[in-house]
């Protein structure tokens, strides 16, 4: 231990003098380290100031001599201190200043008084302080070695004030550095003065080493303290922007000082706001950092992962990620292993202690306090250090969450479409992270057959959902396999400890670890296996509910609800299985990783007992436990890191396979790059010209290269030059399935170029930009403004005219906010009508000097059309822009074309040029024009199509905001999760379990103090070890098996509990209202079925269990504690209410963060799902800057939120540690000081029960809040479970077994409204059909007929009575009236799978009736009949169809209805996308197939009711006429022969009339 100096003449060697001595000995002095230190200070501040003089006069020079110094304008005093950071950094280097003269003058006054013959080192001199005599004259002696001491401290502290005066004057860069120099040099001059003055007081002969110096001494110590420690730690950071010349304001983490940063309490505003307001809106949040920003996290960093824009050799995602966190993961690795061998400090501050107890002081060297403070301070220095750790991952989590989010989304923009329903299972690495391609909502049998394995992906948009959520999490979750080598580090540390305690027998110890150790390895292998298995279920689940999601109108339309619900419900407990799995082996991890500890201890404790004789005692029992409690904890860290590692390396590997992978377009691959180069414009071509030579498509690669009878190789062949004129309004006609729309595709670069020839090339140039408006209209969940505008400058005149030109107009007045109206996910405010004109707008507003339109008639009604020709087609907005117009009504847009190309049935072009080129060549084409012919000399409207007022559907706010709860957590999502786990016995089973483990467990660990104590009272030869040994084994034994009992009940609990709140959800979703449909976006819900249902699946259940585990030892420990002393329980009662205060004022503030962290995150799901919906538009367009701003928007949400939540995290840990610190540090204060006991057991065992509890209140109070944050799920599922629900199955409403015997409908004061507020759409319709009736339903756009459908199948709010077949519909239950009428929508939705499954999604049917149906309904008659192309039952359909054209759904479904047979079968606008010879065909295949059917046909195209046997008319929601055709065209003012008058088909339509009455 440290003493005081003793005189160097005591201990003087032969020969030499005293002064020679005390000459040699003042060169290492610790006193003259400050001095030293200086030296290599200013030495190194040389160097740096030489090479900033040489760049500062190299500037200088030139900046020439005509720049004169006394020119340039010098800052001012506010400007300097803003240089500084700001006034209070100013002020506190004045006071520092200041502090470095006090010391100068107390160094140089100490200097001045300091006798000669008096030594510095020396103590209690009598004279110190008087005056020396003058007797310096010419022969004085020189100075003395105590003198230069204190002259070596002048030199010192004028250095430091020099310094403390540049840190003040000079330059920014240059004052960085001196100012670091300043603080270290007087950090190290106070911890050399501790050294010498404070640390020799902690021992029993200790005397300070200045002591002599008195007030001069500690004056030094105090302002040293003050100077190095306490301003460096108070003094607010300066705050460096990222981006110098844009810098942001700086939030209060910035600029917080280090101490407020290292405690974080600079958050201490917003959490006691937060704790004040359980509302905490958004903006209250503190601002993001700049480095914190998505835009400056994407664009730095982006670039090394993303595969795309990274040059040289591929390499997997996590090396690029290592590459961008590096910095982070170096510095978190520092602090973690200074908090691995601080954590060591508590066990051996208990070994000193009990030792020190045994021996009765005997031998010790250093005061018990010494210890004592160690109990306090290891803690505190784990806990900052952790925190510190934990910060720097976290953040680092944050920032990897937002790159990974915005790298899979721009990948997303690269994915050729098409391509994406083929992805084969290494696009998501199957084979390595258990990506399966399980068919989502039509799959029959097990997924994880052979055939599922070859079945592609179903769902895009899920399979993103799932990367972006379970994926990112995963990785985000293995943010800690640095702590792997933390515990590797910490165990050896433990192991020498223990070695150093027990000798060889806890090197036997350590063997048998060793031996055991593998078996963890192979629990976590299986578990590992597990993990895959289980993400494959997953996927297939996901993807299953995204698709059903997407196509929930289909679903209710067809009255199968409950068959999915049964679908879901399997697939669900498919997925269980392997979670139960998974926890049985994570529970079985537990158990060995808890058991083979506590057998290394027993056998341990029996080598030490039985065969070396050694004595047992409290000093060596108790610091083994604790150091044993380490070992046994990084244990279980290390499977546990382990585990969480593997699972984060099979997201990686998905996310990786995603990016390197999946399919992009030609344009974004190595190899397609090259070709487009050398073919996309050839120098012979005109790099201006739009067209094709001798190209051949694919829809992508990887059906170029393998052909199934499963897949359509569908092939677009163009041979010879096809180049459409510019300026010029060009035409693609053909069948349906010719591959018109591919066409234009093709065009786009999203088809894959197969031909490479020399004379191959096509082009379109984008330098005027290109608009595209795709056959189904996709619009953005914005307003109809914004889907106009689509990121354009408003142009008040030019939007005005685009309106009217686009017939929107009317339309806009009907709705309550006009142009403002949000139009919903995927458009369900408007009709198709609509959409189509919308999507029209865009692209007739942008500037694109290329107008690609994919069949935008098709949807409209013929008037509307005629008015888009005339005025919009025709009109000034598109003069001089190239058109490139795929479309069936030639007959009308003909007339104004320059251009047409003809396509036929096998993707050939069969004829271009003129109209009557195209006439002349396609026998087809010219009949469908004789049939139907141009009404080009027709009255022009002056006015467009009025829009009735009964279309107006809904007020402009649809998407309801997401609802956020305020205040904790209310007892129904509670009582939601615990009802499910179980009855009365599940929780007398778990809590009785649990407290018989938890007591029996402090049983043994005071009954080692009581085997230790044998010692002191029997010869070591009479203590029963063999009796003991058993006793300790036996309740070691009963603590796993009453442990093991609970667990197990909790796992059964759990899986129970998922399986139940699933079900639960999904039967709530599915029973819901369309209202509430069309007003949630897709995006919220698939967060509840994926993140939400995600944590029920585990995270919740973790948290209640180890809620329950962790509450029932802290009650016991607490309670031991204060009956071992009684006089502590002030201290453990004051504990219990501090610790409950803060988090309460913890949890309190936490969960509004949570909550508005959890909302944040669906938008970007939202987001996702639009974007990847209209990709081909989006590219088009070329606003895929546009798309990835937005996202980073979203995602900027989340991270300030999420910055917000985990800095609180640390909060609340550092006050919890530090209080159980100083908990346990006043018992063990209180134990030795208090005369409490002189037993060391009974005060090893209290200490070691505190140190236990000191770790255990900052778990409680954390498993606590994470339990009511997860509980967040609960909440957000609770309110889904009880959203607005369609009426119920009730068995006595089910009609007589017969029904329905006919397709009999009446319809008796029909009224309907979208919503039960809402304005009225239909108005007191009465009409009556017979069964068998073919009726055709007409009207504008607009006028109800759409509502009318949906009003027949109760699909909206409706009063007055439908009849069928003589039942009143509202009387039956909706699954029976939908499963007895079929609808076919005007855009049909079909799910990925089969065809066969597409027709009998359910296996009701043979194939040959459904191959009957696909006949009848002509798909058959629109295909090539060749090698390629074949369409057959298992021909893959992909998501949605995207794979089939429209007019091919339309058919599909068209057939899915022929399968049904039911009664009655509407037809909304179901041939619009069909060419005229398919319709026809179709509606004479309808007559002959469903005789006796009713059929309502609504319809635009009016020769498609024109054969009819009556026709209702409707206008504004009312009927205006129900008659037979021929009846309403022979009366004059009939509202459907002004129709019919005015459209292009009049000859037509009169002839078919007439031919059906004859």
């Amino acid at each position: 231990m440290f003493t005081a100096t003793a005189e160097p003449t005591q201990f003087l060697p032969t020969g030499e003098q005293p002064g020679d001595i005390i000459e040699m000995a003042s060169y290492t002095d610790s006193i003259l380290f400050p001095f030293y230190l200086a030296c290599v200070s200013s030495l190194l501040l040389l160097i740096v100031l030489l090479k900033s003089a040489a760049k500062f006069f190299a500037k200088e020079s030139r900046r020439g001599p005509h720049l004169s110094r006394s020119t340039r304008q010098q800052p001012g005093l506010r400007a300097n201190v803003r240089s500084h950071g700001g006034p209070t950094r100013f002020l506190y280097k004045i006071l520092r200043l200041i502090l470095c003269f006090a010391l100068l003058v107390i160094s140089m006054l100490a200097f001045v008084m300091l006798p000669a013959e008096h030594k510095l080192q020396g103590a209690g001199k009598k004279h110190w302080g008087k005056k020396p005599k003058k007797n310096r004259g010419k022969h004085s002696q020189p100075l003395s070695p105590e003198e230069w001491l204190e002259l070596s401290l002048c030199a010192f502290f004028t250095y430091t004030m020099l310094l403390a005066i540049l840190s003040l004057t000079i330059r920014p860069r240059v004052r960085k550095i001196i100012n670091r120099h300043l603080i270290f040099l007087l950090l190290s001059t106070f911890a050399v003065f501790v050294y010498r003055n404070l640390w020799p007081l902690a021992s029993f002969s200790g005397v300070s080493q200045d002591g002599a110096a008195g007030w001069i001494t500690w004056s030094r110590l105090s302002i040293l303290g003050v100077a190095g420690v306490v301003i460096p730690l108070i003094i607010p950071r300066e705050f460096v922007p990222v981006n110098p010349r844009n810098p942001r304001k700086a939030n209060a983490e910035q600029t917080a000082s280090l101490l407020s940063f290292l405690l974080f309490t600079y958050l201490n505003p917003i959490i006691f706001q937060a704790y004040r307001d359980s509302s905490l809106p958004y903006d209250s949040l503190p601002p993001l950092a700049d480095s914190d920003e998505a835009k400056y996290l994407v664009s730095q960093n982006l670039p090394k992962l993303d595969p795309f824009r990274r040059k040289g050799k591929p390499r997997h995602l996590f090396w690029g990620l290592m590459e961008v966190f590096r910095g982070e993961y170096v510095l978190a690795a520092a602090y973690s292993t200074i908090g691995s061998f601080a954590g060591f400090i508590s066990p051996l501050s208990l070994n000193a202690l009990l030792l020190y107890i045994e021996r009765r002081g005997e031998g010790a060297t250093l005061r018990p306090w010494v210890w004592v403070a160690g109990l306090f301070l290891g803690p505190a220095v784990v806990s900052i250090s952790w925190n510190a750790y934990m910060y720097i991952t976290v953040r680092a989590l944050v920032h990897t969450e937002c790159i990974l989010t915005e790298l899979v989304f721009e990948h997303a923009l690269r994915i050729r479409m098409r391509s994406a329903d083929y992805l084969s299972d290494t696009a998501l690495g199957a084979s390595e992270s258990g990506s399966t391609h399980i068919t989502s909502l039509p799959t029959q049998g097990d997924p994880t057959s052979p055939n599922a394995d070859k079945t592609p992906s179903s769902d895009l948009v899920g399979r993103i959902n799932n990367l972006i959520s379970a994926d990112v999490e995963n990785v985000r979750d293995g943010k800690d396999f640095l702590l792997i080598f933390q515990a590797v580090a910490q165990i050896a540390i433990a192991a020498w400890f223990l070695y150093s305690m027990m000798g060889q027998s806890a090197a036997i110890g350590m063997g048998f670890l060793l031996v055991t150790f593998p078996l963890p390895g192979i629990t976590a292998r299986a578990i590992n296996k597990t993990q895959i298995e289980q993400m494959k279920r997953t996927d297939g689940r996901v993807q299953a509910i995204s698709e059903t999601l997407n196509v929930m109108r289909m679903i209710k339309l067809f009255a199968w609800e409950r068959k999915i619900y049964k679908q879901m419900a399997e697939m669900r407990d498919q997925e269980l299985v392997w979670v139960k799995r998974k926890k049985m082996l994570m529970l079985l991890n537990n158990i060995l990783t808890f058991c083979l500890p506590l057998l290394a201890m027993v056998v341990t404790f029996a080598t030490y007992t039985l065969v070396m004789k050694r004595e047992l005692t409290a000093s060596r029992v108790f610091p083994f436990l604790a150091v044993f409690d380490v070992l046994r904890n990084q244990l279980h860290e290390i499977f546990r890191q382990i585990h969480v590692a593997i699972q984060a390396k099979v997201s990686l590997d998905r996310l990786d396979s995603f990016l390197h992978n999946t399919e992009l377009l030609d344009e974004f691959t190595e190899a397609g790059n090259k070709a487009l180069h050398e073919i996309f414009i050839p120098s012979a071509a005109d790099p201006q010209s739009i067209g094709f030579s001798n190209t051949t498509f694919v829809w992508d690669s990887q059906k170029a290269r393998t052909s199934t009878p499963s897949r359509r190789d569908f092939k677009l062949r163009i041979k010879g030059d096809l180049y459409f004129q510019k300026g010029k309004i060009n035409l693609v006609v053909g069948p349906t399935g010719s591959g018109k729309t591919s066409l234009l595709l093709a065009l786009l670069g999203e088809l894959h170029l197969t031909s490479f020839a020399t004379d191959s090339h096509y082009n379109l140039p984008r330098g005027g930009g290109v608009a595209y408006a795709a056959q189904e209209a996709w619009v953005q969940n914005e307003t109809i403004r914004d889907n106009i505008l689509f990121g354009q400058p408003y142009d008040k005149v030019r939007y005005k005219k685009v309106l009217r030109r686009c017939a929107l107009e009317r339309d806009l007045e009907g709705l309550v906010d006009g142009d403002e109206t949000e139009v919903g996910e995927k458009g369900v405010t408007l009709s198709g009508g609509q959409k189509a004109r919308i999507t029209l707008a865009r692209a007739v507003y942008s500037k694109a000097a290329i107008l690609l339109l994919d069949d935008v008639l098709s949807a409209l009604d013929v008037h509307t059309s005629r008015w888009i020709v005339d005025n919009c087609l025709r009109g000034d907005l598109i003069q001089g822009r190239t058109v490139i117009l795929v479309t069936h009504h030639i007959a009308l847009v003909g007339p104004i074309s320059d251009f047409v190309v003809s396509l036929g049935r096998d993707g050939r072009v069969t004829s271009q040029g003129t109209l009557s080129d195209a006439l002349s060549k396609n026998v087809a084409l010219h009949a469908q024009v004789e049939r139907h012919p141009s009404a080009d000399g027709s009255e022009e409207r002056s006015e467009p199509p009025r829009e009735p007022e009964g279309a107006a559907r809904s007020p402009g706010r649809l998407m309801t905001v997401e609802e956020k709860a305020q205040g904790r957590v209310q007892w129904p999502a509670i009582k939601l999760f615990l009802g499910s786990l179980g009855g009365s016995v599940f929780w007398i089973t778990v809590i009785g379990c649990f407290v018989c483990s938890e007591l029996t467990m402090n049983l043994q660990t005071w009954f080692l103090g009581y085997w230790a104590r044998q010692y002191e009272k029997l010869p070591p030869s009479e203590v029963p070890v063999l009796e003991y040994l058993d006793i300790y084994c036996g309740l070691l034994a009963l603590a796993i098996i009453a442990f093991l009992t609970a667990s197990l009940t909790f796992i059964f609990g759990s899986i129970r509990a998922s399986h139940a709140i699933h079900n639960q959800l999904v039967q709530s979703v599915l029973g819901t209202t369309c209202r509430w449909l069309d007003s949630t976006p897709v995006g919220r819900v698939i967060a509840r079925f994926t993140q939400d249902l995600r944590v029920i699946d585990g995270p919740i259940a973790l948290c209640l269990e180890r809620f329950i585990t962790i509450s029932i030892p802290l009650l016991v420990k607490l309670s031991t504690v204060v009956y071992m002393s009684p006089a502590f329980i002030i201290p453990a009662v004051a504990l219990a209410v501090l610790g409950g205060w803060i988090g309460n004022i913890y949890i309190a503030a936490q969960l509004p963060v949570k909550r508005e962290m959890s909302n944040s995150q669906s938008p970007v799901f939202s987001h996702f799902g639009g974007a990847i919906a209209g990709l081909t538009s989006i590219r088009a367009y070329g606003a895929q800057n546009m798309f990835k701003q937005e996202s980073l928007r979203r995602i900027e949400r989340t991270i300030r939120s999420a910055r917000t939540l985990y800095n609180m995290n640390r909060w609340i840990g550092i006050r919890m540690d530090l209080l159980g610190g100083l908990f346990t540090t006043g018992l063990a204060a209180y134990l030795i000081y208090g005369g409490h006991s002189s037993d060391a057991s009974d005060v090893g065992f209290s200490l070691t029960i505190s140190l236990a509890l000191s770790s255990m209140i900052l778990d409680w109070v954390r498993i606590t809040n994470d339990l009511e944050v997860q509980s967040n799920s609960l909440e957000r599922i609770q309110d889904y479970v009880a959203i607005e629900q369609e009426p119920g199955y009730i068995q006595e409403r089910d009609p007589p077994a017969y029904w329905p015997s006919s397709g009999t409908l009446r319809v008796d004061k029909l009224c309907a409204r979208y919503s039960p507020d809402g304005p009225n759409v239909l108005h007191d319709l009465s009409f009556e059909v017979n069964s068998g009736e073919k009726i055709g339903i007409v009207g504008r756009t607009g006028s109800g007929k759409s509502s009318l459908a949906l009003s027949l199948l109760r699909m909206i709010t409706t009063s007055g009575t439908v009849y069928y077949d003589s039942v009143a519909t509202s009387d039956i239950n909706l699954e029976v009236l939908r499963s007895n009428i079929t609808i076919i929508p005007q855009h049909p939705e079909l799910l990925s799978g089969t065809l066969r499954q597409n027709l009998d999604p359910f296996g009701d049917y043979d194939d040959m009736e459904l191959n009957d149906a696909l006949r009848a309904a002509g798909l058959f008659n629109n295909r090539f009949e060749g090698e390629e192309d074949r369409i057959v039952l298992d021909t893959y359909v992909g998501s949605g169809g995207s794979n089939f054209s429209l007019g091919q759904r339309q058919i599909v479904a068209l057939a899915r209805a022929i399968v049904r047979q039911s009664k009655v079968l509407i037809l909304d606008e179901a041939t619009a996308a069909i060419d005229f010879e398919t319709d026809a065909w179709i509606q004479n295949t309808i007559r002959q197939r469903l005789p006796g059917a009713t059929l309502l046909i609504i319809a635009h195209r009016l020769q498609t009711v024109a054969d009819a046997d009556r026709v209702l008319v409707l206008d504004a929601g009312k009927i205006v006429e129900f008659e037979s055709p021929a009846v309403l065209l022979e009366a004059e003012g009939s509202y459907f022969k002004s129709l019919v008058d005015e459209s292009g088909d009049k000859e037509a339509i009169y002839s078919m009339a007439a031919k059906a009455i004859a």
